[in-house]
């Protein structure tokens, strides 16, 4: 009895760790989707970018996730905090110039996120879902849908 306990207390274990470590969670229609969130600071302001892969993705994801995030160059922009991205590959932010001017508190920001996945193991004409969510400190979310390839989000973060 004491070894089915351990197995089912396993198992249930290795459940736990794998939706911690995958960060999976259910968007729409009982699909799980795993999570990367990188958190940056735009003039002070703490925006979380949070993408996230339907799970039968996952394992084709063969590279880091690149985050380019443009703004005007006199913004302060820093990488406040990374993760392990989508099957530890990690994922790597940078920052451009470009993207307008800053008017008054208003920062605007343009994201182009990629998802590296073996095009090789998708069928014909099947492309990878990327859920992109922004949300600042200041509780002011947007979020839109595209593909692995490209995902693209123009907003305004409004700084201090």
């Amino acid at each position: 009895m004491k070894t089915i306990a351990r197995i089912v207390s396993c198992g249930l274990g290795l459940v736990l760790l794998l939706t911690i470590s995958f960060q999976a969670h259910v968007v729409d229609a009982g699909r799980l989707w795993c999570k990367a969130d990188p958190v940056v600071s735009l003039d002070d302001r703490l925006v979380s970018i949070s993408l996230a892969i339907p799970i039968e993705y996952l394992l084709l994801v063969n590279g880091p996730t690149t985050i380019e995030i443009k703004t005007p160059k006199t913004v302060d922009r820093q990488l406040i905090l990374n993760d392990l991205g989508f099957m530890g590959h990690g994922t790597v932010v940078t920052f451009v110039d470009g993207g307008g001017v800053v008017d008054g508190t208003q920062i605007p920001v343009h994201l182009t996120v990629r998802v590296p996945v073996d095009a090789s193991r998708l069928s014909a004409g099947e492309s990878v879902p990327i859920e992109l969510t922004v949300l600042t400190d200041g509780l002011h979310l947007a979020s839109g849908m595209g593909t692995a390839e490209r995902t693209t989000m123009d907003l305004v973060i409004v700084g201090r």
